[in-house]
């Protein structure tokens, strides 16, 4: 026993043990939040009002391998690369939104990363039977027309991050929608309290 213990040792003092951290996504949106962390992709459903106005969120953790840990010195922080972005939410790197970000994992600890709502948004989901060629959008304050993006397939789903409506400056957002044989439909515009979207809100157009 005494002779299998001490091969042990220095195979463990060579070899190490695998340790690893955790990244901890809080979503603090009303709406979904998607990540994409070492190869796996994951979406993330919105908070409760209730939950946003304690201080909390939905939560998930992801658990990233540090490296190896030796019986003399432990595994080495981690850079890792994330993408990560809500359906009301950007990160701002002090330059601009960006959706792709590094983080430091360090072993054995938790990094939480909270997704507080930086937007309004628009939503549209697809069920019209027909391509989708273009999604528009302007706004009463604003009416040069928009696109926001091209080829929504049947059966596909699309959102945007868009400025949101204050207090000093409330506007309300027009969106339009034109199909593959060159119909249009518009959504939304004054009169609409729902287009009049604050930081948070978004606006659901919802074809079937």
């Amino acid at each position: 026993m005494k002779k299998t213990l001490l091969l042990i040792l220095p195979l463990l003092f060579i070899l190490g043990c695998s340790t690893e951290g955790e990244i901890k996504f809080i979503n603090r949106t009303q709406h979904n939040l998607y990540f994409s962390v070492n190869g796996g992709d994951y979406a993330l459903e919105g908070a409760t009002p209730q939950q946003i106005a304690d201080g909390e969120g939905t939560s998930q953790k992801v658990s990233v391998n540090t490296g190896r840990e030796f019986l003399f010195w432990g595994a080495d922080t981690k850079n890792v690369q994330i993408y990560l972005e809500g359906e009301t939410f950007l990160i701002f790197d002090g330059n601009g939104w960006i959706t792709e970000t590094t983080v430091k994992v360090e072993p054995k600890e938790t990094t939480r990363i909270f997704a507080d709502p930086t937007h309004a948004g628009v939503k549209l989901i697809n069920q019209s039977g027909m391509m989708v060629s273009r999604l528009y959008y302007f706004t009463d304050y604003d009416s040069t027309l928009r696109l926001l993006v091209e080829d929504i397939a049947d059966g596909g789903t699309f959102f945007a991050q868009l400025p949101f409506s204050t207090n000093e400056q409330e506007f309300y957002y027009t969106f339009r929608v034109k199909f593959e044989n060159n119909t249009e439909i518009d959504f939304g515009g004054p009169g609409d309290e729902n287009a009049n979207l604050g930081l948070d809100d978004q606006f659901l157009i919802n074809l079937n």
